[in-house]
């Protein structure tokens, strides 16, 4: 039998059958999971609701942000904001918009094709560079 996950992310429940995660089991018979297992459930789980969803609350905003690990400060330099954007994002004090849940979308979906966050001012640099070299 597959081995199914279930992730609360906000309002909703994400249940993952879909991985193979060899997982090892305790002397009591349940599984247990190593720190980058669950993180990668965890960021599998923010992508399913971000891509199927189509607007998301603070709370799945605030989810997304942790399953990669990342403080308030950290997301708002990736996306180009401040610290307070996020913090009322995810307070929903403020709503945020389509492209910054596809940004974060983006951003998940990288990390766990194994690709890592750089920095932003390196990530407009080469747009940059393809833009000058497309004239």
């Amino acid at each position: 039998m597959n081995y199914v996950h279930t992730t609360k992310v906000g309002r909703f429940t994400v249940k993952d059958g879909g991985t193979t995660t060899r997982y090892k089991r305790s002397s009591d018979g349940s599984r247990i999971l190593s720190p980058e297992q669950i993180s990668s459930l965890e960021r599998r789980a923010a992508i399913a609701v971000l891509r199927e969803m189509e607007l998301v609350s603070g709370t799945e905003l605030k989810f997304a942000r942790k399953a990669l690990g990342l403080r308030q400060p950290e997301l708002a330099e990736q996306l180009g904001v401040t610290v307070e954007t996020v913090s009322r994002w995810e307070n929903d004090s403020e709503t945020f918009k389509r492209p910054v849940q596809l940004a974060l979308l983006a951003l998940l979906e990288h990390v766990e094709q194994g690709g890592s966050l750089r920095a932003p001012r390196q990530i407009r640099d080469e747009k940059d560079f393809i833009v000058r070299v497309a004239r």
